[in-house]
């Protein structure tokens, strides 16, 4: 037998090793993390640490801000890759532990078709990172200025119903009969930021409300739509408290798996959808904002 055949022999067992190894790795952390979403959303204490989690992570899946809870045992702060934290100016700290989570990767098949599979991934927490201190991109939202405009203007193109302003209503209303969120006149005349995050219950309820396959009761529904709310806000910098969390045994109780991932999924892209929204109006507005000083110098 030659070298050669030697060296190519090797080569292969090699590799069929390492994707065995591969295959298994990704087997076991779905066990893991479907493990992981069950605790997520069964128990009070578990949602509350995903929430948290989330909120510190709004881009990441439902699925892998749990398994980042689960893996950790407490919630966490925002994460990232290695990529992500150079990319920052930010160095990982030597010695620190990497978490997993899932993610996605493109590959060309036999057929000469892009396929998309998932791989384990490893990110690491920002308090294990030192570098450039991260400053917030969202301007504060105020009465001062007119961001508190601009987001209610990016919550209205989120919804998926009309907000209409009515004459004949005493409070902030989604109306899921006539398809619609109604505000009293008076509120309108006189709008804050807690005002703002009311309607954003609101436009949460009707969206949660809306996904075929969100089947939460009206006890539930109001508690993942103030979760929506948590969410956004902590993303654009409103202050915001966690939902009082109680009976999720209960919620959880009969369904299967995927019911539950598929609730937190919901909750997930609501927030995102909404905080996209808000953030782009924001953006847009700064921009310009931007054109108007340089075309005044």
């Amino acid at each position: 037998m030659s070298i050669q055949t030697v060296l190519e022999k090797n080569q292969k067992g090699n590799t069929q090793e390492w994707a065995e190894k591969k295959r298994q790795e990704r087997e076991d952390f779905q066990i893991e993390t479907e493990q992981a979403v069950v605790e997520a959303r069964s128990s009070d204490d578990g949602f509350f640490k995903y929430l948290l989690t989330q909120a510190a992570n709004p881009n990441l899946s439902a699925s892998n801000v749990a398994a980042l809870v689960h893996q950790a045992g407490e919630s966490l702060p925002e994460v990232g890759s290695k990529e992500k934290w150079d990319a920052l100016d930010r160095q990982i700290n030597e010695g620190a532990n990497p978490l997993k989570i899932t993610i996605p990767v493109k590959y060309e098949g036999k057929d000469g078709q892009e396929h998309r599979a998932f791989n384990v991934g490893y990110v690491y927490e920002m308090r294990d990172t030192i570098g450039e201190t991260l400053e917030s991109k969202t301007p504060p939202i105020t009465r001062q200025n007119d961001t508190l405009d601009k987001a209610f203007e990016g919550l209205v193109k989120a919804s998926p119903v009309p907000i209409e302003i009515a004459q004949d209503v005493d409070a902030i209303d989604y109306q899921d009969m006539r398809d619609r969120i109604v505000i009293p006149r008076s509120v309108a005349e006189n709008f804050e930021v807690l005002l703002l995050q009311e309607i954003m219950e609101m436009v949460a309820k009707a969206s949660l409300y809306s996904e075929p396959c969100y089947e939460g009761g009206d006890e539930l529904l109001e508690l993942d739509s103030k979760s929506v709310v948590y969410l956004v806000s902590k993303r654009i910098g409103i202050p915001a408290d966690v939902p009082n969390i109680t009976n999720m045994e209960d919620f959880a109780d009969g369904k299967e798996m995927k019911e539950l991932r598929s609730e937190l999924n919901q909750i997930q892209k609501t927030a995102k959808e909404i905080g996209n929204s808000i953030e782009k109006t924001l953006s847009d507005r700064q921009k310009d904002n931007k054109n108007l000083d340089e075309a005044e110098r």
